[in-house]
């Protein structure tokens, strides 16, 4: 679509070898109309488009106003300690604040880690990584765009204690 979210937020449970996502995404009510207006008439005009299956997470939550409910969905996970990734950009406009804000009120604590950059290296995740074991991090929140939501995945994955795999060994399909 040609309209972006405004701020997406994934969390992943990563303590205990359990591996639960939530992606939730806060779109304004005038892009999400938007879509759906394009999202129908593309359907009519590409309706030979054979079907195909995604599997994806287990809940996803897409609502004008979804950041508000972070704190109620983490709470609800156990989670006491979130490792919040994001960009220098989210934190310099204060995209993040109603986000923080939900935690807050449901008394979950947070680390930001705003160093996430488009395509990051593997420092940048490695240093996410080793925040999060430092912390004794129990879930991970990625705010922002798609670098944002790759990095927070793959510090859930690999911040369990329970994981014995390297960032070099989850690379291509199938190897989680």
């Amino acid at each position: 679509a040609s309209h972006t979210a405004i701020a997406r937020a994934t969390m992943a449970y990563v303590s205990n070898s359990k591996k639960e996502y939530l992606t939730m995404m806060h779109l304004k009510s005038t892009q999400l109309k938007s879509i759906q207006q394009e999202s129908m008439a593309s359907e009519k005009s590409q309706a030979k488009i054979s079907g195909f299956q995604f599997e994806t997470v287990k809940q996803i939550i897409c609502a004008v106003g979804a950041r508000h409910q972070l704190g109620e969905h983490c709470a609800k996970l156990g989670l006491a300690h979130i490792l919040f990734v994001t960009d220098a950009g989210i934190i310099q406009y204060q995209l993040h604040q109603d986000a923080l804000a939900s935690l807050a009120q449901h008394n979950i604590s947070y680390t930001i880690y705003d160093q996430v950059q488009a395509d990051p290296p593997d420092h940048v995740i490695l240093t996410a990584i080793q925040i999060a074991k430092n912390k004794k991090i129990d879930g991970v929140i990625g705010y922002g765009g798609g670098s944002s939501m790759d990095v927070a995945k793959l510090i859930a994955i690999l911040a369990n204690p329970l994981q014995q795999q390297e960032l070099k060994d989850i690379y291509g399909v199938g190897n989680i």
